[in-house]
C-alpha cells in the first residue's frame, strides 16, 4: 500500500471545474472537466489537451453538496500553475497544478 506523503487534507471525490489558459501560440482556451482531488495547496485534473509545465491557469472550482442547488454550492477562482502532466492516449492529458491565489466566490 501506497504511503500519503501529503500533510495536509485532500478531497478524493469528483469536483467541477473549469480551466482557462493560453498556450505557447497565444491561443487562449477554456475546457470543463473533473478534478482527480483536491487541497489547499493545488489539484489534480483531467484535460482534453496536452498541457505543458509552467502554464499558468484561471481555474473555476463549484464543490457540490448533496442535495444542494448547484448555484448554492461553495466555488472558489484560482491562479495556478502546471507543475506535472501525465500524458494520456491522444491529444489528452492529466495535470497537476499548484495553487498561486484562491478566493471564495
Amino acid at each position: 500500500m501506497k504511503t500519503e506523503r501529503r500533510k495536509k487534507q485532500r478531497i478524493y471525490e469528483p469536483v467541477s471545474i473549469i480551466v482557462r489558459g493560453s498556450a505557447d501560440c497565444g491561443h487562449a482556451y477554456q475546457f470543463k472537466t473533473t478534478a482527480r482531488d483536491i487541497g489547499p495547496g493545488g489539484l489534480c485534473a483531467f484535460a482534453p489537451r496536452i498541457m505543458e509545465v509552467g502554464e499558468k491557469l484561471t481555474l473555476f472550482v463549484r464543490f457540490s453538496l448533496a442535495g444542494s442547488n448547484p448555484p448554492q454550492a461553495p466555488s472558489i477562482a484560482a491562479r495556478a500553475v502546471v507543475v506535472r502532466v501525465e500524458e494520456k492516449c491522444g491529444e489528452s492529458s492529466a495535470f497537476a497544478a499548484s495553487f498561486l491565489r484562491y478566493r471564495f466566490i
